[in-house]
């Protein structure tokens, strides 16, 4: 249904992995004004998924992992859904909270983004795809973790990609961060 859609600036589609894991390197769209039209939001709950959503990451038992978002206490949190948890699990003051309702990304018409490490010359936190979180912004992030490719959040503060894993949080300092624009 159209009604369950909302377009976002801040927001994440691709339909591929990590490049690291074998997926393609992508762009993005090539001003800011094409955002908008780029990707939506697909609003789902009860371990619902939108067909043709992205898989951007990889569980340690190789079940792909799907980028989402997640309200708790009025904020949003970026994380991770698999349809094995049937739920967007998000790292919340250092516990793994699973949220019946959240939201899916969806690519629109030119939605190609890619990932980069803040390392990297010439990188731009203002250019990473992230959510609200209270007065900050929460970037989305991939994180090699025990075989597998976590997706969560960081700021451009704290250096660190925190994702739900196991019932805890994780924290990894080596990670990419979800990118619009040129490579």
């Amino acid at each position: 249904m159209i009604s369950n859609h909302r377009a976002c600036a801040y927001s994440v589609a691709v339909s591929v992995i990590a490049p690291t894991l074998g997926g393609a390197i992508i762009a993005a769209p090539a001003d800011a004004s094409e955002i908008l039209d780029a990707y939506t939001w697909v609003k789902e709950y009860n371990g619902k998924l939108p067909r043709g959503a992205p898989a951007m990451g990889k569980d340690i038992d190789g079940t792909a992992l799907y980028p989402c978002t997640a309200t708790f206490q009025g904020n949003e949190y970026a994380g991770k859904f698999a349809g094995t948890f049937k739920r967007c699990n998000i790292a919340v003051n250092g516990k793994e909270l699973g949220r019946e309702e959240y939201s899916i990304p969806m690519q629109g018409r030119d939605g190609r983004l890619h990932w980069r490490s803040p390392r990297d010359q010439g990188f731009e936190w203002r250019r990473s795809i992230g959510v609200r979180n209270g007065g900050q912004l929460s970037h989305l992030c991939v994180a090699a973790y025990r075989g597998s490719w976590q997706l969560g959040g960081t700021t451009d503060r704290d250096q660190k990609c925190r994702f739900s894993f196991g019932g805890g949080v994780v924290e990894e300092a080596s990670f990419q961060v979800l990118m619009r624009g040129d490579k």
